[in-house]
């Protein structure tokens, strides 16, 4: 979920080496020990931190790419979803480009409470003729975008894509 929130947010996301698969600290936080505790690549291999790279490298490639997060100047950001019911814990946003059709929704549950049979995401933006919402978080196509399976506190990204 943090990732996917910095890495489709307004400005420029920081990453510290390492912790796109959760590297961990295996030194003291003692000077001179945490100077010299070089990342561990070979965690990068272990089930969940392998799935883990491949979302975070999945977003990066998101980031670098679409145009409704990589141009400051012609892309806006817009709440689509402040869920009031629930004191605004379950968040969806549109950034998209002035300059093409290019969009990427975001839908955070900042919340403990599970949606098995959907929630319903309010104001979903339209899709042009031609264009499908592809989940980058899954890696799939996503046919039922806007009616979210939400577990607590997950996170669905968006990119509007071509067929």
């Amino acid at each position: 979920m943090a990732f996917a929130c910095l890495l489709t947010s307004v400005g420029i996301p920081m990453i510290f080496a390492g912790e796109e698969f959760c590297d961990e600290g295996d030194r003291k936080f003692v000077h001179p020990d945490k100077q010299k505790d070089p990342i561990n690549w070979e965690r990068v291999n272990d089930g969940w931190r392998a799935d883990l790279f491949g979302c975070v490298s999945r977003l990066v490639k998101l980031r670098t790419s679409s145009s409704a997060l990589v141009n400051l100047d012609k892309v806006s950001t817009d709440f689509i979803n402040s869920d009031t019911a629930r004191n605004g814990r379950i968040q969806a946003w549109v950034r998209k480009s002035d300059s093409d059709d290019n969009k990427v929704v975001v839908v955070a549950n900042f919340s403990n409470e599970l949606f098995d049979q959907g929630y319903n995401v309010t104001r979903w933006p339209s899709k042009p003729d031609r264009k499908y919402w592809y989940d980058v978080i899954a890696n799939i196509r996503a046919d039922n975008a806007g009616h979210e399976i939400l577990k607590p506190w997950d996170v669905k990204v968006y990119e509007l894509r071509s067929e």
